[in-house]
């Protein structure tokens, strides 16, 4: 063995037994160990000697093939560094790293002999410390929490994958930016963010909530904690902050006080109770409801704040919310000085922390149940002469007729209608007119006996129910009576003004029984006493049925009219009541006939509906209005929407939703430039059918109209069941607005107004005629009007004409 000059043992002796390190010297003959230092027998646990007596092969537990890879595994890293792994005499196995180099030594004989020098660093505790600081490294990198660590300048020079997830920035991106420049949101303004570095400059840390915003600009809020951290000399060279998104909690927060405040400030009383009723939670609008502070309720039984007359009603609607979880009804409650109201309760049953509980909704109905009170009287009366109307005088009459039957007295009906009363309207205008009707009607009103019941059937119609008529001449002296209270002229303004009418008898049981019935063949007798020449009386007898026959006539002509183009359509404009510009029209559809001229829809429409020919002529009317929509866009003239009617009859078709989509999207019109105006007895004809058919046409954006509104049994129900957008008041009472002296009608309207406000409802006002009612109804609040104020319906070209003038 070639090598360094030999050096006597004794000297390598001496320096073994000073080093510090565990040294080994072995023959690489044997492995067998030659010496061993004091560093050495402490760290294995073994004397000299025992050392002496034992090979490396028996310290190192590695098998030979092991110590094979590891040597070439060194050999190929160029180092002559190895892992090996040493047992002691205690049996503990130690990883320890040993660098072995050979040396020529000469014993005391002075032979010369080759051995390797080792010397063996343990490493047990450093793989432990790497270990932890690996699993750190893991836990740092696995955290939920986004951890960001800064420099002194407060630049990014480390952060987690949570960093990241909570950010959208990567590390690489993050790095060496300041998290303002990443995810500030200028939510905080500069004075903010002086406070936080100041307590970061004291060595403090800082906590807060900051609203940040990600790399896709979407908001988060984050809870933070940023601690400085120091050097051994006290000086802060770091800034580690933990930061939680906390944007879930505070949608939550949010969504509590914004309940809390919904809870606090709705105007409808809110409770939460008990299921046996003992109240628990109430606004300030249901204590104020019942004239006490909110806190003098908690704790006590609801059953407390009902009317005595309705505990029954309660303790049912408290069963049936139990059975079936959700109940509204109505009742009276009391309030704190005994006075009773009426409310409406929309009661849930359900769980709070838990526990059972009740949800009630309340609502003061006083100002409901006055409106329809109002309503109902509107109704039911002639808002010009303060009659009943037709619906009026059909229930005043009911209970009257029904017990005329049951004792067998006679009654009859005297239907009077004024003779050349249009050319009055012509002649005069139509405040003339209608002061001429409340004259006739006052007249009227002085003959009528205790039992008799005078009504305004419509227009110039009125009709009187007569009791208790011993002959049927009693009748006709009746009629003579009202037509001699027309004798003297009626003066208007100086104006004198000469009226007669024709009367129309039908007697009960002969004519009929019901009223309706009786109203009909009156009526058919009074235009045959006006045929027969004004100022007429006639009884009804079955040759009045030659009105039948017109009407089979109309039947049988109405078939072919459209397949004749004898049907086409006027359209009338919609006007905005604030800026005096169209928004739309209606489309009412006309019958010009080869032999029966312009026929009146109020002839064959009444026809059509009972016939069932309305179906057809439904259609050919939407058809033809959304061809022609196309037609003015072509034209130029864009026509926001048009209105077209549908009867009682086609809103039964449980089809029609689908054919109306199938009629716009044959005229390529877009769905809400289509209005279908609908009235209160065409949706009551068949309501289930008729909402649903509504509903279905409203979710695919077609506009729905209530038209007519106020001439029928219209409630606040009825506006709550109809998913209307617009509420059409009937001419009648527009008409009525001409009148100074009567509050009642500007009354009426504007209650109309406010339920269309309620209901969220566009209010428009049919019939306007005068620059008055517009003012009025203007100041009233009504966002639209329609007629002749503004124009007369006009065939397809004039229509034209008339809105690019005024668009």
């Amino acid at each position: 063995m070639t090598g360094p000059a030999s050096v006597p043992f004794s000297v390598w002796e001496q320096l073994l037994e000073a080093h510090p390190a565990v040294m080994l010297v072995i023959d690489p003959a044997d492995g067998r160990i030659t010496h061993a230092n004091a560093a050495a027998q402490r760290y294995y646990g073994w004397s000299l000697e025992e050392l002496r007596a034992r090979t490396i092969h028996e310290v190192n537990t590695l098998s030979e093939a092991e110590v094979a890879l590891e040597m070439r595994r060194a050999a190929a890293a160029g180092r002559n560094r190895f892992a090996f792994r040493h047992r002691r005499a205690d049996g503990a196995i130690r990883d320890v790293h040993v660098t072995s180099g050979p040396v020529r030594l000469r014993n005391g004989n002075g032979a010369v002999v080759d051995r390797l020098v080792s010397v063996i660093h343990d490493v047990g505790d450093l793989a432990g410390i790497h270990d932890q600081l690996r699993l750190r490294d893991r836990a740092l990198e696995v955290a939920q929490d986004a951890l960001v660590v800064a420099d002194r300048s407060g630049r990014i020079v480390w952060s987690n994958p949570a960093f990241t997830a909570m950010t959208g920035y990567e590390a690489s991106e993050a790095t060496g930016r300041t998290p303002g420049e990443l995810v500030a949101s200028g939510r905080h303004d500069p004075a903010f963010y002086r406070r936080m570095w100041a307590t970061l400059l004291r060595g403090e840390t800082w906590r807060g909530q900051l609203r940040n915003r990600r790399k896709d600009g979407t908001p988060y809020d984050d809870e933070t904690v940023i601690t400085p951290v120091a050097d051994p000399s006290g000086e802060v060279t770091h800034y580690v902050a933990v930061k939680r998104d906390v944007s879930h909690r505070v949608r939550r927060q949010d969504e509590l006080e914004m309940w809390e405040a919904v809870f606090r400030n709705v105007g409808a009383g809110v409770v939460v109770a008990d299921p046996d009723g003992t109240l628990r939670l109430v606004n300030p609008a249901y204590a104020a409801m019942h004239g006490v502070e909110a806190d003098a309720l908690i704790g006590r039984s609801v059953h407390e704040l009902y009317a005595p007359h309705d505990l029954p009603k309660l303790r049912r609607a408290l069963r049936t919310v139990e059975r079936d979880a959700h109940h509204v009804y109505e009742a009276d409650h009391q309030r704190a000085d005994g006075t009773v109201f009426p409310v409406s309760v929309d009661l849930t049953w359900t769980r709070l922390a838990r526990r059972p509980a009740l949800i009630a909704t309340v609502q003061d109905r006083s100002a409901v149940r006055r409106l329809e009170s109002d309503l109902r009287r509107a109704r039911d009366t002639d808002p010009l002469t303060g009659l009943p109307n037709r619906e009026g005088l059909r229930r005043a009459t009911a209970a009257t007729t029904a017990r005329h039957d049951r004792v067998g007295a006679g009654y009859a009906v005297a239907f009077a209608g004024l003779d050349g009363f249009r050319a009055v309207n012509d002649s005069y205008g139509h405040e003339v007119g209608d002061e001429v009707l409340r004259e006739v009607a006052r007249r009227f009103t002085t003959t009528l006996r205790t039992g008799d019941t005078l009504g305004r059937f419509a227009g110039d119609a009125f009709a009187l129910l007569i009791v208790d008529m011993i002959a049927p001449e009693h009748a006709e002296r009746v009629a003579r009576r009202l037509q001699a209270t027309l004798t003297a002229p009626i003066v208007v303004d100086g104006t004198s003004i000469a009226i007669t009418a024709s009367i129309g008898l039908a007697l009960a049981p002969d004519d009929g029984v019901a009223i309706e019935a009786l109203l009909s063949h009156a009526e058919a007798a009074m235009h045959a006493a006006k045929a027969s020449g004004s100022g007429g009386v006639r009884y009804f007898d079955p040759s009045l049925q030659a009105a039948a026959e017109d009407r089979l006539t109309l039947r049988t002509e109405l078939a072919a009219a459209i397949g004749r183009d004898q049907l086409w359509l006027a359209y009338q404009p919609l006007v905005d009541l604030r800026s005096g510009r169209p928004v739309g029209c209606e489309a009412l559809v006309r019958w010009d006939h080869p032999t029966l001229g312009a026929v009146s829809p109020g002839r064959f429409v009444p026809v059509a509906e009972r016939t069932g020919q309305i179906v057809a002529i439904g259609r050919f009317v939407r058809r033809r209005a959304l061809s022609d929509l196309k037609g003015w866009d072509a034209a130029g003239a864009t026509v926001p929407r048009v209105a077209v009617n549908l009867s009682a009859i086609e809103l039964a078709d449980p089809r029609l939703a689908d054919t109306v989509m199938a009629d716009l999207k044959e005229a390529d019109v877009a769905p809400e430039r289509l209005e279908v105006e609908v009235t209160e007895s065409a949706v009551l004809s068949d309501e289930a059918s008729a909402l649903e058919t509504l509903r279905r046409l409203r979710a695919h954006g077609v506009r729905i109209a209530i038209d007519d509104f106020g001439t029928g049994f219209a409630s606040l129900a009825y506006l709550r069941k109809v998913p209307a957008h617009v509420l059409k008041l009937d001419g009648s009472f527009v008409r009525d607005l001409d009148v100074t002296e009567d509050a009642s009608h500007r009354t009426l309207a504007a209650a109309v107004a406010d339920l269309g406000e309620a209901f969220a409802m566009t209010v428009v006002g049919e019939g306007v005629e005068t620059e008055t009612q517009e003012e009025a109804l203007r100041r009233l609040g009504f966002a639209v009007g329609q007629g002749w104020r503004f124009a007369r319906p006009m065939p397809y070209d004039g229509f034209l004409a008339w809105w690019r003038d005024r668009a």
